[in-house]
């Protein structure tokens, strides 16, 4: 969980080596922006990292973004419609929605409570 090889499925080689973090962690889910410049990926430490695959040169790299889901809540991921955004739904019940920029600035913009996973009725 602290390596993500990217490959070509066509030619079968490999087109990039991201580093996650240093220590190891189990990977919820993977996502590909629409053009597949960019990935995101989450992980069971509660966070949602964004890599750029832009440069194809630069096989190796760390990720671009990190963000910390509130809680550390174990959730999914993924790019949203609007460019530079997106969302994560969690274990929790919570919904969020993050914006993004090239620099590697983020800000969360929306966050929402779907579901009250607590056992009080």
């Amino acid at each position: 969980g602290t390596l993500i090889r990217v490959f070509d499925t066509s030619s079968g080689s490999q087109l990039f080596e991201l580093r996650r973090g240093a220590n190891k962690a189990d990977i919820f889910c993977i996502g590909f922006n629409l053009d597949s410049s960019l990935l995101c990926l989450s992980s069971d430490h509660g966070t949602i990292h964004i890599f750029s695959l832009g440069d194809t040169k630069e096989k190796k790299r760390p990720s671009t973004i990190r963000l910390q889901v509130p809680n550390g809540a174990q959730c999914i991921c993924a790019f949203g419609s609007d460019p530079n955004t997106v969302m994560a739904i969690c274990a929790d019940g919570s919904y969020y929605k993050y914006v993004f920029d090239s620099d590697g600035k983020c800000s969360r913009d929306i966050f929402s409570q779907f579901l009250d996973m607590t056992d009080e009725k």
